[in-house]
């Protein structure tokens, strides 16, 4: 168990970008373990899977994507909608380094 308290989640769907390792694992099991269903994102399928292997398939949904890729963000997004009816909760956890402030940012980057 990664949370040692209960939370509100049972029933939220969750979105969790670069859910198949690190913090973004810890994050998508510690939802699941509070009764949330959760979409994973990332550019490894076989992580993602190994992330939700113990939790039941109908609380979960795995989708490779590159979230530096606008298409791949919006058919995320697109696909969790689908699937859940909406998403409660996203943690964008995926990201990169890049120096600059937040209005800097494009595409590209």
């Amino acid at each position: 168990m990664i949370a040692w308290a209960r939370y509100p989640y049972n029933g939220s769907r969750v979105l969790v970008t670069g859910g198949g390792s690190g913090i973004g694992r810890a994050i998508a099991r510690a939802f699941l373990e509070q009764g949330a269903r959760v979409a994973l994102s990332g550019s490894h399928a076989d992580a993602l899977r190994e992330t939700v292997a113990e939790f039941p398939a109908d609380s979960t949904l795995v989708l490779e994507g590159d979230m530096a890729v606008r298409s791949d963000v919006e058919a995320t997004v697109a696909a969790v909608a689908a699937a859940w009816g909406g998403i409660d909760v996203v943690i964008a956890n995926a990201g990169l380094s890049e120096a600059g402030t937040i209005d800097e940012l494009t595409d590209e980057s």
